[in-house]
This record gives C-alpha cells, structure tokens and sequence, in this order.
C-alpha cells in the first residue's frame, strides 16, 4: 500500500509544478464536471482503473493502471478549443516523462504512457482528454515460492 501512495504523492507533486493546473486530485473522484468550481479549472484527476501482477521469482512485478483526465472549460476570459487541450496535454507529459521514474527509487520501475483520447463537450463546453498510464513497481513476494 505505501507504494501506492508514494507514486499518487509523486505524480501529484510533479503535476503541482504545472502553473496552468488550478487543480490535481488523485483518487478524490467528481463524476460530473459540475463537481466543480469556476476557478479550478483546467484541472487533473487521475483514479485507479485496475492492477495485474506477474510472478518473477522472489518478486511480483505490479502494473497498477490509472487514468489521468484533463478538464477543460470555457470561462469568461475566452472559449476553449480542442488545441488547448492538446498542448495543456502535451505539457502534462512532458513533466511526467522528463523523468519516467517520478523521483521514486526503491522498487519503483517507471510510467508507460498506454494511450489517450478526447471527450468532446456536449453542452456545458468542458473539454476532457484521458490518458492512460500504467506505474510499473516491484513488490517482494510474501511467503516462499515452490
């Protein structure tokens, strides 16, 4: 468990550094963009979408998948537009994979980028891009192995 929390602090530390990110939350789900305020937009919320282990001797390898969603709104200084979203994207990434090992050293391997796609805005005019990653970490295997 401390290695989860340790790589959600990390990823949310490094997206803090982003000056156009009003907000980054990791795990503190809003299921609708109505959830939030005006002001913290363009945001980051990043939950767990799933976990798979493979064995490796006296370890686990675990590749925890997470979703990360970038939202964006229209507000009274202008109107979004889908490029936005994409260099807001572009620049989120290019924090994340200057260093794929996020500052964490023990057991921790790197993020893999699995893809990503856009949501369109259907009538409140708030952009969504989700990328999809996966943190790669190792884990001792509790027990022995026969």
């Amino acid at each position: 468990m401390a290695m989860k929390r340790d790589i959600a602090d990390a990823i949310v530390s490094k997206l803090n550094t982003i000056a156009a990110l009003n907000s980054v939350n990791f795990g503190k789900v809003r299921m609708s963009t109505d959830d939030f305020r005006i002001d913290e937009f363009p945001a980051v919320q990043i939950y767990n979408v799933e976990e798979s282990r493979r064995h490796l001797q006296r370890r686990i390898e675990v590749n925890w998948q997470l979703n990360m969603e970038i939202m964006m709104r229209t507000t009274t200084d202008g109107a979004v537009e889908l490029r936005d979203l994409w260099d807001l994207e572009d620049t989120i990434e290019d924090t994340l994979w200057s260093d794929p090992k996020i500052g964490l050293t023990s057991g921790f391997i790197h993020l893999i980028h699995n893809g990503s796609f856009t949501v369109l805005p259907l009538d409140d005019n708030v952009y969504i891009q989700t990328i999809r990653i996966s943190a790669l970490y190792l884990k001792d295997l509790v027990g022995t192995c026969t």
